[in-house]
């Protein structure tokens, strides 16, 4: 997070108020660069705009205390910057959420000769809606080696995946069949890594 003034109409950094760490932050935290100023940790307290959450993370010979920034003041500073801020956060939860689901689909694309999927999911949207949210997951996965298509779904609280048998020319044929996920809010369905072969049984 860089802070600047403005010289001669231009605007020039002067500071930096956060450092980029390793590992991954709680909600509105950030570790303090406090080699510039070691008193900022406390200019921010008395402008009520973070309070220290206790964590310290070590990196080269300093030390950098982790703040948790007050979501009002930063809804009130830059309400279309913070409101950006929230809805990657959003998505970042959600791509953890189905991590186990793309490792399964890229390591098909590498096994797989042909392989390739379209991912319209709702988390990916840059801009949220009731729509985006209520369809989180939506992967269209074609397999021609196979002769199967299939869908892998999160539509309200169930998590599916659908397949179908694919023609020569990639069209639909026969029945589909749609099969339910039992841990919906599991990490990847715990069955991730089993699309594939429950497909092999039915399609």
């Amino acid at each position: 997070m860089p802070c600047t003034h403005v010289k001669n109409g231009y605007a020039e950094p002067c500071a930096s108020l956060t450092v980029n760490l390793d590992g991954e932050r709680g909600k509105d935290c950030a570790f303090i660069d406090t080699n510039g100023d070691a008193d900022f940790p406390v200019w921010l307290i008395r402008h009520g705009l973070a309070i220290p959450t206790g964590a310290t993370q070590r990196s080269g010979y300093c030390e950098y205390p982790e703040y948790r920034f007050r979501a009002d003041r930063l809804r009130e500073l830059d309400p279309e910057g913070y409101a950006e801020y929230l809805s990657l956060q959003e998505g970042e939860a959600q791509r953890m959420k189905y991590r186990e689901v793309y490792l399964a689909l890229n390591q098909r694309k590498l096994d797989a000769p042909g392989f390739h999927y379209s991912d319209y999911s709702g988390w990916r949207a840059a801009n949220q809606s009731y729509m985006t949210r209520q369809r989180p997951l939506w992967i269209v996965a074609e397999d021609p080696a196979a002769g199967r298509r299939m869908w892998i779904c999160h539509d309200g609280s169930a998590l599916s995946v659908t397949i179908c048998k694919m023609n020569s020319e990639g069209h639909n044929c026969g029945v589909s069949h749609r099969l339910p996920c039992k841990k919906p809010h599991g990490t990847g369905c715990n069955s991730a890594n089993s699309f594939f072969s429950m497909s092999e049984s039915v399609a």
